[in-house]
């Protein structure tokens, strides 16, 4: 079902597709992809196989959906707008920050698995959760650096390039432990990893 299709259903239809998704996203985050199943779904959701055939032709239609708005809400935090003035030190911070909860987070984590593990499968998924998570958080901190550039805080030559340096100073192995392990480092060890990056990263760029 496209957008504009799910855009002229009417407020009972949306309200039974928002309920298959729930049921579904309950499946796949407790059981795994291999238990989504549209019999399994079907049973806890009641009703009809018509109706929820209606609304997804198929398993893999049915979990990109979930992916996609589980990926809607988990990459809304890496929009690095200021919620109030910051010093330049207090800002990288806090983004540092943000971005390394949400890539540790069980959604993050579940996005990054999903993308990686099932790209022949999903490859359409794959790249667009790259451009609109990882390469999105990139570009958003590039035209971050390059105003604090503009206002003579940073000296740079590339703001693109020193974003992806900063925030892979920023994941270090925390995440690739977290993605293959389950390791979830503390809080302190992610305020400490931040902090080296920030203070590696202005040591090197501000004026």
């Amino acid at each position: 079902m496209s957008d504009q299709d799910e855009k002229k259903l009417s407020p009972k239809q949306q309200k039974k597709r928002e309920e298959i998704i729930t049921v579904a996203r309950d499946l796949l985050f407790t059981h795994g992809y291999d238990a989504l199943s549209m019999d399994r779904v079907q049973q806890q959701v009641g009703g009809s196989k018509r109706t929820l055939y209606q609304h997804f032709k198929n398993r893999d239609d049915l979990f990109i959906v979930i992916v996609r708005q589980v990926a809607d809400r988990a990459l809304a935090a890496l929009d690095f707008q200021e919620e109030k003035p910051l010093g330049l030190r207090e800002n990288l911070q806090q983004k540092g920050e943000r971005y390394l909860n949400v890539l540790l987070s069980e959604e993050g984590l579940m996005l990054f698995r999903y993308a990686a593990f099932n790209l022949h499968q999903f490859p359409d998924f794959a790249e667009s959760f790259f451009e609109n998570g990882p390469n999105r958080a990139t570009r958003q901190l590039a035209t971050f650096f390059e105003e604090r550039a503009r206002d003579g805080q940073l000296k740079l030559s590339n703001a693109p390039l020193l974003a992806q340096q900063f925030l892979g100073a920023v994941r270090g192995d925390m995440h690739l432990a977290a993605v293959f392990t389950n390791r979830q480092p503390s809080a302190a060890e992610t305020k400490t990893a931040v902090t080296h990056a920030v203070d590696q990263f202005l040591s090197l760029n501000e004026v």
